[in-house]
C-alpha cells in the first residue's frame, strides 16, 4: 500500500482516505544559536523571515525607539516558502547584541504558521531604558519540507523540540530565523522637568509653597497642573520629540514672582530640566490677622479635644477652607473687611460659645477668636413610689436616696413622689436607697447603667410595706360556781405556747386578754386555782393561727 497525492492505491483499487488531524497547540522554546536548515522544496535562496517592530504612536521598522512603559510588538513575515507554509514562529528579546542573554520569550500562544500566516509576538513592556536585540525564529518537523498545509506524515503536528531520536520526521528543526542585531528597540526616558516652588516670608508673609498652584502647558504634560513644593514636583513630556513649553503660576496677592531660564523653553526624550519659581512677598501695609483658638472644657464626664471640631472663617462673604480646632490656636491672613467664624463637626453634648468671632478688620490689624466648647452634665430623675396597702404609714419622703457616678457617691437626698433631678456626669450610674423597716424595696426601673453628655434618664424606686406576719388570740377564763364554789377567774395562771415557745402567763380574765403571737401553731394551759374544778378548753384553744388572723379561746 503506497500513498500518491492524497489517494491510497492497493492492487488496482483507489481508496480516498479523509484524514481528520486533531492539532495540538505546543509551545516550542528554540535556541537563537540553532543551525538552520532550510529544507524547503521551493526554488531559490531558501525560506527567510524578515520581521518589524511597531508601538503606538511609532512608524513600524526594524529598529524603532520608544519610551519607558510603552508596548512594542514584532511582527515577522516569511519568503522563499509556500502560499500554504505551515510550521512555528518563536520571538526572542536579548538585552546584549550577541544575543545571548534572554530577557523576555515574546513568542504567543497559539504560536502556530498556516498557510503562510504568522502570528504577531507578545507585546514586550521596559520600564527602564536600554537596548533590546529581537530574534523571529521559523521552525517545523525535520521530515517536513512540505510547501502546502496537508501534513500528510504528521510530521510537523507531532514534532517535539529537543526529541532527537531514531525518528527524524518527529524532531523540530530551525528553517529560517531574522539575524541578531537586524532588529533593534531603543528605550528611553521621557524627558523630565523638576518644577520647584521656593518663598519668602521676610516681610510678615505666611504663605507656603503648597498655596500657590503651578501650570505647566505645551506637549503633553504629567502632571500638567499641582500645587508647589519647595522640593520639587517631576512633570513628565511622554514624547520622542522636543516640545515647547512653559511654567506659570496662578497670582497671588502681596508676593513677588520670579522664575528660572529653564521655566520655559524646549525639552526632549532623555533630557532633564529644572525650573524654579520664587516668590518674595512685598512689603507694605500687613494684611489683617485672626487667631482662632478652640477651647474644650470637660469636667461633666467629655473626652473631646479641640482637634475634633473643624473651624471656617468667613471673610468678605466668602468662606475659607476649613481648619481643626487647636488649643494654641490658628492663625489666618484675611483681607481688611467684616468676618465671622463657625465650627462644624465634634460630638454631641457640647454647647458652644463665641469671644471676638464676628465684626471687621482693618489692614495691618490683629485680632483673636475663642470658641468654647462646655461639655454638658447628665440629668438623672429618680422618682420614689412608696405603696402602703398593708397599714404602712411611710412617705417618699422618710426614704435616703444616694445616687453613685462613675464610682463616686454623690450626696444623699430624701426621696420624693414627684421626681428629683440628680446632675451627674457622663459615664456609669447607680441608685440606691437606706432599708426602711417593714418595707420592700419591689421595682428599681432605670436606675444603672450609663449616661450620656446631656443625657435625660429617669429612675424610680418603689417600695411596698410588709404583710402583718403575727396574729391575735383572745384567752377568755370563765370560772362556774354553782356547786357552793366561790373561785374568780384571776386564780389561775394562763400560759400561751406559740410555735413550741412558751410566752409569759398571765392572771386569767371573764372579760378576755389578748395576746400577740406569731403565725404557726399554738395552745393555750392553765395553772393555779383552787381544788375542786374541772377545766374544759374551748376548741380553739390549739391549732393553728396565720397573720393576721385572730380566734378566741
Amino acid at each position: 500500500m503506497i500513498a500518491r497525492g492524497g489517494r491510497w492505491q492497493r492492487r488496482g483499487a483507489t481508496f480516498v482516505v479523509i484524514l481528520v488531524v486533531v492539532l495540538l497547540e505546543m509551545m516550542t522554546v528554540v535556541s537563537p544559536s540553532a543551525a538552520v536548515t532550510p529544507n524547503d522544496k521551493m526554488p531559490g535562496p531558501g525560506p527567510a523571515v524578515a520581521t518589524t517592530l511597531a508601538a503606538d504612536g511609532v512608524t513600524p521598522a526594524p529598529k524603532i525607539t520608544v519610551l519607558t512603559g510603552t508596548p512594542v510588538i514584532d511582527q515577522a513575515a516569511l519568503s522563499g516558502v509556500g502560499a500554504k507554509a505551515r510550521g512555528r514562529i518563536a520571538y526572542l528579546v536579548f538585552s546584549d547584541p550577541n544575543c545571548t542573554t534572554l530577557v523576555f520569550d515574546a513568542t504567543p500562544n497559539p504560536h502556530r504558521v498556516r498557510k503562510g500566516v504568522v502570528p504577531a509576538s507578545k507585546a514586550f513592556v521596559s520600564a527602564s531604558a536600554g537596548v533590546f536585540y529581537w530574534v523571529a525564529v521559523f521552525s517545523r518537523g525535520k521530515g517536513d519540507n512540505e510547501n502546502d498545509d496537508n501534513d500528510r506524515n504528521s510530521d510537523e503536528d507531532n514534532a517535539k523540540a529537543g526529541d532527537d531520536d531514531n525518528n527524524d520526521n518527529n524532531d523540530a528543526q530551525v528553517v529560517a530565523k531574522s539575524a541578531c542585531g537586524d532588529e533593534q528597540l531603543t528605550v528611553v526616558e521621557p524627558a523630565r522637568l523638576l518644577v520647584k516652588k521656593h518663598v519668602i516670608n521676610d516681610s510678615g508673609g505666611v504663605k507656603t509653597a503648597a498655596d500657590f498652584r503651578i501650570t505647566v502647558t505645551g506637549g503633553d504634560p504629567s502632571p500638567p497642573s499641582f500645587n508647589g513644593s519647595e522640593d520639587g514636583t517631576s512633570v513628565t513630556f511622554r514624547t520622542l520629540t522636543s516640545v515647547t513649553y512653559s511654567v506659570d503660576e496662578a497670582a497671588i496677592g502681596g508676593y513677588a514672582k520670579s522664575l528660572s531660564t529653564d521655566c520655559a523653553g524646549t525639552i526632549a526624550a532623555t533630557q532633564s530640566k529644572t525650573c524654579t519659581i520664587t516668590n518674595d512677598d512685598i512689603a507694605g501695609p500687613a494684611a489683617p490677622r485672626l487667631t482662632v483658638i478652640k477651647h474644650v472644657i470637660n469636667d461633666s464626664g467629655g473626652l473631646a479635644k479641640a482637634g475634633d471640631w473643624q473651624m471656617t472663617i468667613t471673610n468678605n462673604g466668602a468662606a475659607q477652607a476649613p481648619f481643626a480646632g487647636t488649643e494654641s490656636g490658628t492663625t489666618r491672613e484675611l483681607s481688611p473687611g467684616s468676618y465671622s467664624v463657625a465650627e462644624s463637626g465634634g460630638p454631641a453634648g457640647y454647647t458652644a460659645s463665641f469671644a471676638g468671632c464676628a465684626g471687621t478688620i482693618a489692614a495691618g490689624e490683629s485680632k483673636t477668636c475663642t470658641v468654647t466648647n462646655d461639655d454638658q452634665p447628665a440629668h438623672l430623675t429618680v422618682i420614689k413610689t412608696v405603696v402602703n396597702d398593708n397599714g404602712g404609714t411611710k412617705k417618699a419622703a422618710d426614704f435616703s436616696i444616694t445616687v453613685t457616678s462613675n464610682g463616686a457617691a454623690l450626696p444623699s437626698f430624701p426621696g420624693s413622689a414627684a421626681g428629683t433631678d440628680v446632675t451627674v456626669s457622663a459615664g456609669s450610674y447607680s441608685v440606691d436607697e437606706a432599708a426602711v423597716a417593714g418595707y420592700t424595696k419591689t421595682g428599681a426601673v432605670g436606675c444603672a447603667g450609663t449616661l450620656a453628655l446631656g443625657e435625660q434618664k429617669v429612675c424610680t424606686i418603689t417600695n411596698d410595706d410588709n404583710a402583718p406576719t403575727i396574729a391575735t388570740l383572745t384567752v377568755i377564763k370563765r370560772v362556774v360556781n354553782d356547786n357552793g364554789g366561790t373561785a374568780l377567774a384571776g386564780a389561775w395562771q394562763m400560759t400561751v405556747t406559740s410555735n413550741g415557745t412558751p410566752m409569759t402567763s398571765f392572771p386569767g380574765s371573764a372579760a378576755g386578754t389578748d395576746v400577740t403571737l406569731g403565725a404557726g401553731s399554738y395552745s393555750v394551759a392553765e395553772s393555779g386555782g383552787p381544788a375542786g374544778y374541772i377545766a374544759s378548753p374551748s376548741a380553739d384553744c390549739s391549732g393553728t393561727i396565720v397573720a393576721g388572723e385572730h380566734k378566741t379561746c
